[in-house]
C-alpha cells in the first residue's frame, strides 16, 4: 500500500509513520498474522501450518516465515522472562501477586526432556509446572489428587528455570502460601536449584512414588526376568510397602534379593543407590495422610506437552534455541498467558536505510 515515508538523509534512516500505527514491526507478518502463525508453528509442523493457512485463511506464506515467526516470539517470551529474572535478582525487585486469594499449598514439579540436535546428539529442556490441587472422588468412591491451574515455565538450565520458577511461584501467592510442595524423579538439579529457592521451613520434598516404584520392576526383572510370575509378585508388594511404610522396609527387601554379591545386576545396584540417596523424600504414608499429591504426573505430563509431543515427533531435529524457542511458546498458550503476552507486545521496529548513489554519467 503506498504511505507516507519520511528520510533523514544525515543518517540514511527512515519513517513510515503508518507502519508505527498499524504495529508494523520488522517481520514480513502484520501482527495478526504473526499470532497466528506463531501460534501454529507452536502446535504442529511447520509445513502443516503453511497448509492450514493456505486452505482456511488463503495466507499464502513460506515453511521458513512459519519457522521464523514462531521462533522470534519464543524468543521475545524468553527475553521477557530473562528480562524479569535479571529485575528480580539485580534490583530486589519482585512481580506482585497476581491471585486474590493466595494458596495454603502450592507445589512445584520439575523434570526434563531430551530432543535431537542436527547431528544426532540429544539436548534437554527443563519444565516446571507450578499448579494449586484439589481432591476429586472417582468412580470406586476414593479420593483423588488432581492438579489445577497449571502454569508451565520452561529454561535451558536448572538454574534458570529455578529462578523463573520462583517469579511465576511469586505470581501464584507463595510468599503466603503456607505449605509448599517440590516433587521430582530425584535428579539432583531439582533439589539443589529448585527446591532451594523456598525456605525449607515450609518445603517438603517429594520423589516421584511412580518413578521410584519403576525401579524396584526394573530391579525384579534383572533378577527374575520380565515373565516370571515373581516379578509380578515381589514389585508389587514392595510399591505396596513403600506406600503404607514408607521406604527402609523396601530397602531392607532390596538388599535381600537372591543375587551373587560378585553380580550384581546393574538395575539392582541402581535401585539401591536411588533408594538409599532419595529416602529422605519417600515419606508416603506421612504424605498420604497430610493429602500430599505423592507422583509428580503434572510435570510429566507438561514436559510431554510443551515439549515432547511437538519436538520429538518422527525424523524431527532441532537447533538448540530453535527448540527452546518453540518450547517457550507452547507454555506460554498452555498456561493460558498468550493472549496476555500480545497485549503488551511490542515488535522490533521496521528499519529504513538508503545507500547513498552516485549519479550515473549523461
Amino acid at each position: 500500500i503506498e504511505r507516507a515515508y519520511y528520510h533523514h538523509g544525515a543518517c540514511h534512516t527512515g519513517w513510515v509513520p503508518l507502519d508505527s500505527r498499524l504495529g508494523l514491526g520488522s517481520s514480513e507478518l502484520s501482527p495478526l498474522v504473526q499470532e497466528m502463525t506463531s501460534y501454529l508453528g507452536a502446535w504442529m509442523p511447520f509445513e502443516q501450518a503453511v497448509q492450514y493457512l493456505a486452505k482456511y485463511q488463503g495466507i499464502q506464506i513460506s515453511h521458513d516465515s512459519v519457522n521464523r515467526s514462531t521462533v522470534s516470539i519464543g524468543e521475545a517470551l524468553q527475553a521477557q522472562q530473562t528480562a524479569a529474572v535479571q529485575q528480580a535478582w539485580e534490583q530486589q525487585a519482585l512481580p506482585p501477586c497476581e491471585v486474590a486469594r493466595p494458596p495454603a499449598r502450592l507445589y512445584i514439579s520439575a523434570d526434563g526432556i531430551r530432543h535431537l540436535l542436527p547431528n544426532g546428539e540429544g539436548k534437554e529442556i527443563k519444565v516446571a509446572a507450578v499448579y494449586e490441587t484439589e481432591e476429586r472422588r472417582n468412580r470406586r468412591g476414593e479420593t483423588e489428587i488432581h492438579a489445577r491451574h497449571l502454569d508451565y515455565v520452561v529454561a535451558a538450565t536448572g538454574e534458570e528455570l529455578a529462578q523463573a520458577v520462583y517469579l511465576r511461584a511469586v505470581q501464584r501467592g507463595v510468599l503466603a502460601a503456607d505449605e509448599i510442595g517440590v516433587l521430582g524423579d530425584g535428579a539432583n538439579w531439582i533439589w539443589n536449584q529448585v527446591a532451594a529457592q523456598f525456605p525449607q521451613r515450609q518445603t517438603t520434598e517429594i520423589v516421584d512414588f511412580y518413578h521410584a516404584s519403576e525401579y524396584l520392576w526394573d530391579a525384579a526383572r534383572a533378577v527374575w526376568g520380565d515373565t516370571h510370575p515373581q516379578t509380578q509378585t515381589w514389585s508389587e508388594q514392595q510399591c505396596h510397602q513403600l506406600k503404607h511404610t514408607g521406604p527402609h522396609t523396601v530397602q531392607q527387601a532390596l538388599r535381600a534379593l537372591p543375587v551373587s554379591p560378585a553380580t550384581v545386576p546393574p538395575e539392582v545396584i541402581a535401585a539401591r543407590t536411588y533408594f538409599e540417596n532419595q529416602a529422605p523424600r519417600m515419606d508416603y504414608p506421612r504424605y498420604v495422610d497430610e493429602g500430599w499429591q505423592i507422583g509428580s504426573g503434572s510435570a510429566e505430563s507438561g514436559v510431554k506437552q510443551v515439549a515432547g509431543v511437538r519436538l520429538n515427533q518422527a525424523g524431527m531435529r532441532w537447533n538448540a534455541a530453535h527448540a527452546l524457542a518453540v518450547a517457550h511458546v507452547r507454555a506460554a498458550i498452555l498456561s493460558d498467558r498468550w493472549d496476555a503476552f500480545w497485549k503488551t507486545f511490542q515488535p522490533p521496529p521496521r528499519q529504513y536505510q538508503r545507500a547513498p548513489t552516485t549519479p550515473s554519467a549523461a
